[in-house]
């Protein structure tokens, strides 16, 4: 992902028309709301799901694509982030509101 985001930034700037499609600013954009919430003193749910949907846009056309060419490396290397994402939600879901816990 790394290699891949110093290739499509620069071209933001210059080539906007060649690197605007959405499986590049989607992820790119979950990028960016989750390095918002890690300085966050407790992260909001609504940037961390947006965030995780942005980069899982890509992430889940890989394992598509993985599995339609029966390219088992990519579909493992898309599981890490399909298991995260997982337990984020689940403990997002158990989460009671805040004004809950004030009662």
């Amino acid at each position: 992902m790394l290699q891949a985001e110093t290739e499509v930034i620069p071209k933001l700037f210059t080539d906007f028309s060649s690197a605007a499609h959405p499986l590049t600013l989607l992820p790119l954009a979950g990028q960016l709301l989750l390095v918002i919430t890690l300085f966050q003193k407790s992260p909001g749910k609504t940037l961390t799901l947006l965030g995780m949907a942005g980069i899982g846009s890509l992430l889940s056309v890989m394992f598509v694509i993985g599995a339609a060419i029966l390219d088992i490396k990519m579909v493992l290397s898309t599981l890490p982030f399909f298991l995260i994402g997982w337990m984020i939600v689940k403990h997002h879901l158990r989460k009671k509101p805040t004004w809950e816990h004030q009662a």
